[in-house]
């Protein structure tokens, strides 16, 4: 894989943020992806104001700097998601450093940044306009892409016969 190139902050007049206001995407797909350097590895880093926690796939993060913790992980679903432990590792985003504290597990495919990394990095997320601004520049924010076919929720079904008044 080759070295990570820094990202360039967008700019109030640049030609993307101009197009009535909002960046170009798909029918249905919302922008909530940022680009982001963490190591010397490019990542899409899912922007998730309902997680109570950052998410870090180990495959990023150097498994000897994860610390033992005694926090478990649930998904929306209930299932135990098994972790490592956790880690803080430094980010780049454009020009902006910063770092990320959060979980670390095998079971998990992508950076989950969390509402607390949010607001301790002051980030405005302008959702109609698809960017978000750090630090006083502008970042535009992906929708994934519909090429990786994935698998964010199952759930058991089976046929159950409910008793009348219950």
């Amino acid at each position: 894989m080759p070295p990570a190139q820094p990202l360039q902050p967008i700019r109030e007049d640049s030609e993307d943020l101009r197009m009535n206001g909002a960046t170009k995407r798909l029918a249905g797909m919302h922008s909530t992806y940022l680009k982001a350097v963490i190591g010397s590895m490019n990542c899409d880093c899912l922007l998730d104001t309902g997680s109570e926690a950052s998410l870090l796939p180990s495959s990023i993060v150097d498994l000897c700097s994860i610390t033992r913790t005694s926090q478990t992980l649930k998904a929306a679903n209930g299932t135990v998601i098994l972790i490592l432990g956790d880690v803080t590792v430094k980010m780049k985003i454009g020009q902006f450093e910063t770092h990320v504290s959060g979980l670390v597990s095998e079971h998990i495919m992508e950076v989950m940044l969390e509402i607390d990394w949010l607001t301790s990095n002051g980030v405005v997320w302008a959702f109609e306009k698809s960017r978000i601004m750090i630090d006083r520049r502008f970042y535009r924010l992906y929708a994934r892409s519909g090429n990786d076919q994935w698998c964010r929720r199952a759930s058991l079904q089976e046929d159950t016969v409910v008793p009348p008044r219950s």
